[in-house]
């Protein structure tokens, strides 16, 4: 006898598909709860610019520029949004 069921894949909401609607822990709990995000996202509730100065020190503590550049280039794939934050930490020029 064969297993005929066929496992699907939850559906991600369109927010978390889009970086750039994708705020990462920055939604606030009614805006999980209204998204159907709840469950889906880490319970800490950080804003942008909270997120921003983590991923900065992130930055800092990398060994070199290479590593810094992997680093930056992992952000910017993540999400657009946030990494445009961290860039107006980093970049007072911007």
């Amino acid at each position: 006898m064969t297993n005929t069921s066929t496992a699907h894949a939850p559906h991600i909401p369109d927010v978390l598909d889009d970086p750039l609607l994708d705020r990462g822990t920055a939604f606030t709990e009614a805006e999980r709860d209204a998204l159907d995000l709840t469950g889906r996202l880490p319970s800490a509730v950080l804003t942008l610019d909270q997120q921003a100065v983590r991923a900065y020190q992130q930055l800092q503590r990398q060994p070199g520029d290479l590593a810094k550049n992997v680093f930056m280039s992992s952000c910017t794939t993540a999400t657009k949004c946030r990494t445009s934050a961290c860039w107006r930490i980093t970049s007072p020029t911007c």
